[in-house]
């Protein structure tokens, strides 16, 4: 998730058979789910792979989650901007593997490339894909953000604010509850 910069460097770095056997494990202490990256088993450095080989061990995986009664996110971070179509594609492939929701998170560095992340999100919003989140990460994005919670990413606004993971410009709980309560 080069996508994040230097924030998880601390954390161990595992292989995808490693880190995806650690999730399964969680199972058993609660989780209630598996997050599979679009590029597990197969890294690459835009993060997503076709490799046929890495995208049936992913199927099978979600497969596998299913069977004991978990949910599967998928999740790409490509480190770009993507477009309308990249987005769709990406959806239709990911939900096609086994996702019961996707977590799609690019790249922003401009206002227009922000706002057009907005539009992205609505889009794939009024195509149907309802278990979905998608948005710009960067600076230029942070504005936004109240207004994506209508198209599937609330969560990003009802996050409490833990350890090293905080968002501090970010409302607390309370307050997005209260902001979505009024918008809906």
């Amino acid at each position: 998730m080069r996508i994040y910069g230097e924030k998880f460097r601390h954390l161990p770095k595992l292989s995808d058979e490693e880190r995806m056997e650690k999730q399964r494990d969680a199972f058993y202490s609660g989780s209630a789910g598996l997050d599979i990256e679009a590029d597990t088993f197969d890294p690459d450095p835009e993060e997503w792979t076709e490799n046929r080989e890495a995208v049936a061990r992913q199927k099978a995986l979600a497969r596998e989650t299913h069977d004991i009664g978990a949910s599967v996110i998928f999740s790409w971070h490509p480190p770009r901007k993507l477009c309308l179509k990249e987005a769709e594609t990406a959806m239709e492939s990911l939900m096609d593997r086994g996702a019961d929701f996707v977590k799609i998170v690019e790249q922003v560095r401009t206002r227009e490339e922000a706002l057009d992340s907005l539009f992205i999100s609505a889009r794939l919003w009024e195509k149907g894909f309802t278990r979905f989140i998608f948005y710009g990460l960067g600076e230029p994005a942070i504005s936004f953000r109240l207004l994506t919670c209508s198209f599937g990413s609330a969560y990003l606004l009802a996050r409490p604010k833990v350890g090293g993971n905080q968002i501090a410009i970010q409302p607390e709980v309370w307050r997005a509850r209260a902001l979505l309560d009024l918008t809906h």
